[in-house]
């Protein structure tokens, strides 16, 4: 099978052979009283969809909701019976409508800032790309959105009565609040899944370099318009669909001045990562964004503090048997201070540890609300340290960069390495 192949055809024709048969001889009790139907032959088998989803692309890119209505269409309403068939014709029209299934994701956020509606200026109308992020903060109407659509994402015509049903629907957001838009691809469902999950990292790089900058949210910020929704623009249609979010994008940030001048070539290409990396190490820095961002965001203390002393063990833990609290202290202190702040930072994580430990197995229930700042930062440059060290790491030398970073690591602690970075 050809490498760029969406579906394995061999694969599924072979599970075909097995099912077409059960579904032609159930269709022949198509009269009778107790007739349950013939498609959920194919709708309940798993060894189908796992052979539908086979090559990277499709388990990527693909849903269970568009196999079915794609086999419903080739299988009953095609007449298509044979096996060998059908999946060639589920393949060519996979392969057929490849462009169909890429989409501009519009995501409408809103910062946590508890003065927005008492500004000391205007917001800044900024237009900022950050690799394949493109970031408006402020709203634009439909004549200036689908001037930008066309200008960023090449996408030539967008539906004016969409747009317009889709701000009714969707409480007005996408229509009257700062946007976050990227490219993303696939069937409708998992494109959206795949939105969403980008739109997570991105948000939560944010908010990591946004306590660095001291611009850290209010947290109890009133919101007039709901941003729960997120809009796929179809680049062949120009049609929009809308999902509803479990969770608000709404940014645990107050953005001043200075706050985008912090946004680099260094932020840019962090951000970038998301598209094109996925080793263990990169899956540790997702994991402790994952944590840094519950700690920001969520409402009690305690649990704050101890997602934020997660987020960091997401980075360094690896050996049951070493000692974490000394690990992090030590790791810490010489991968993200200089030289005359180490011993101090070395005290501070070990108190940090210690406290945290408390909590876990002591009962304790109360936090200094100091320490948990001090770990707030602490977590937040650990964070933005390891990101350049990864991206070292990945710009130079072989073999397992998880490896070559706790190699790295270990050198630091010997001596044998004096650059933190």
């Amino acid at each position: 099978m050809a490498k760029d192949k969406k579906i394995d055809i061999a694969a599924v024709s072979k599970r075909l052979e097995h099912l077409i048969p059960k579904y032609i001889d159930s269709l022949a009790n198509e009269g009778n009283e107790d007739y349950q139907g013939a498609f959920e032959i194919f709708e309940f088998d798993e060894p189908l969809l796992k052979a539908l989803t086979k090559t990277t692309y499709a388990a990527k890119h693909l849903d269970y909701d568009f196999f079915m209505g794609l086999i419903h269409s080739v299988i009953v309403n095609h007449g298509i019976h044979d096996p060998e068939e059908a999946a060639t014709a589920i393949s060519d029209y996979v392969e057929s409508t490849n462009d169909r299934r890429d989409w501009v994701a519009v995501f409408p956020y809103i910062f946590n800032n508890p003065l927005r509606n008492f500004p000391l200026g205007k917001d800044k109308d900024l237009d900022l790309k950050f690799g394949a992020f493109t970031v408006k903060t402020k709203s634009h109407e439909f004549e200036s959105l689908e001037k930008i659509l066309q200008a960023e994402f090449k996408l030539t015509s967008v539906s004016r009565t969409d747009h317009q049903h889709q701000t009714y629907q969707g409480s007005g957001s996408i229509n009257k609040c700062p946007l976050i838009m990227f490219e993303v691809h696939g069937a409708e469902d998992a494109a959206f899944h795949y939105g969403r999950w980008k739109l997570k990292y991105f948000t939560n790089l944010l908010e990591v370099y946004g306590v660095l900058a001291g611009c850290k949210g209010g947290g109890w910020a009133s919101n007039e318009i709901d941003t729960n929704h997120v809009f796929l623009i179809n680049k062949v249609t120009g049609g929009i669909e809308r999902s509803p979010l479990t969770v608000s994008t709404r940014i645990n940030l107050c953005p001043d001045s200075g706050f985008y001048d912090s946004l680099d070539e260094e932020f840019s290409v962090y951000s970038n990562m998301i598209t094109n990396h996925n080793d263990k190490l990169f899956a540790r820095l997702k994991s402790a964004l994952n944590f840094f961002s519950r700690a920001l965001n969520g409402t009690d203390r305690v649990l704050g503090f101890i997602s934020y002393v997660i987020a960091i063990e997401a980075i360094f833990s690896r050996d049951k048997h070493t000692p974490i609290r000394i690990t992090l202290a030590e790791y810490i202190a010489l991968l993200c201070y200089p030289r005359e702040e180490r011993v101090g930072i070395y005290k501070n994580i070990k108190k940090i540890y210690d406290t945290r430990s408390a909590l876990v197995h002591t009962g304790k229930i109360d936090i200094d609300v100091e320490l948990i700042k001090k770990t707030e930062t602490i977590a937040a440059k650990t964070i933005l340290h390891t990101f350049r060290l990864y991206h070292k790491l990945n710009s130079s030398g072989q073999g397992n960069i998880e490896d070559r970073f706790f190699d790295h690591l270990r050198d630091l602690r010997l001596g044998v390495s004096t650059s933190s970075e």
